[in-house]
């Protein structure tokens, strides 16, 4: 099967990453582990080690990390459905 770019597409590629904590974690050990990530995401060598990887280092918290993976699945939903790789 021929890759988007061998169709003449024009593609972008992006990759989401993060992290999640089962369902009925106590709020309290939610916080510690947010604030815990959002600090070592905001070091300046975890940005530009980031970076040397080519990856765009951001940070968002549960819920505009929750609007953008929606985003992204709605986008590729339908990208999908108009190659006709799905109904």
């Amino acid at each position: 099967m021929p890759n988007t770019k061998e169709l003449g597409l024009e593609t972008e590629t992006e990759f989401y990453s993060g992290f999640i904590a089962p369902a009925g974690t106590p709020e309290d050990i939610v916080q510690i582990l947010h604030d815990a990530i959002k600090e070592i995401m905001e070091k300046e060598e975890i940005q530009d080690l980031m970076i040397t990887q080519n990856l765009a280092p951001s940070y968002a918290d549960s819920k505009d990390f929750g609007q953008t993976i929606k985003a992204a699945s709605d986008q590729n939903k339908k990208s999908m459905e108009e190659l006709d790789l799905i109904k």
